[in-house]
């Protein structure tokens, strides 16, 4: 998804709901296009989620790990 798909989606969600509480978008990371995730937050996706795979290797698990939440600004 692209951060333009985000918004496309929230679109058509808020067509259809029928209430004005705030509400969460999580989106996981290997369904991410782009890398800038503040472009994913300006769409509107308020949880990043990454992803670590038995099969990823043990250096990059602990890089990201070790680097903490994204930065999105």
């Amino acid at each position: 998804l692209t951060p333009d798909d985000v918004g496309a989606l929230l679109d058509e969600v808020d067509r259809h709901r029928t209430s004005e509480d705030e509400f969460d978008v999580a989106l996981p990371r290997i369904h991410a296009i782009e890398t800038d995730i503040a472009e994913y937050e300006d769409a509107g996706v308020t949880w990043w989620l990454e992803s670590i795979l038995p099969s990823d290797a043990l250096e990059g698990s602990r890089a990201l790990v070790d680097g903490g939440p994204p930065a999105t600004a």
